[in-house]
């Protein structure tokens, strides 16, 4: 990331160049004209936010590249559901089968005549399925 400070077209407002290099080829450039109230010796400076700025987006997107690249689908998840799969993906990775998880977490176990089987334990396992 370089910056460059130029004036517009001759006249004395200047403009803020900020650009993102690959070598030493500019891959994507930033140009901004400064306010007209802005002091013009002050215009480096700014460029220096600006270049900052860019550099801690392009940080925080590299530390976690995939994260803005996630699309959000559907309904949003119930917090019990969520809950449960969360705890059902912790126990999973400590060994257990789902069909041990589902007889550990199912919250209909306490219902009469239900019996937590195949149904149960495929239903935690998609519960479980985004935290593992």
């Amino acid at each position: 990331m370089r910056q460059k400070t130029s004036r517009n077209r001759g006249k004395k407002v200047p403009a803020v160049q900020v650009g993102i290099f690959i070598g030493r080829q500019l891959v994507e450039g930033l140009v901004e004209r400064v306010p007209d109230q802005f002091p013009p010796e002050l215009a480096p400076h700014l460029a220096d936010f600006m270049s900052r700025g860019v550099n801690a987006a392009i940080d925080a997107l590299r530390a976690k590249p995939r994260d803005w690249l996630r699309r959000v689908r559907g309904r949003p998840i119930d917090p019990a559901v969520q809950k449960l799969g969360q705890e059902a993906a912790q126990l999973h990775k400590e060994g257990l089968t789902y069909g041990q998880i589902a007889r550990q977490l199912c919250p209909r176990k306490k219902q009469a005549g239900h019996w937590c089987g195949k149904r149960c334990a495929d239903r935690i396992r998609q519960a479980a399925r985004a935290y593992l």
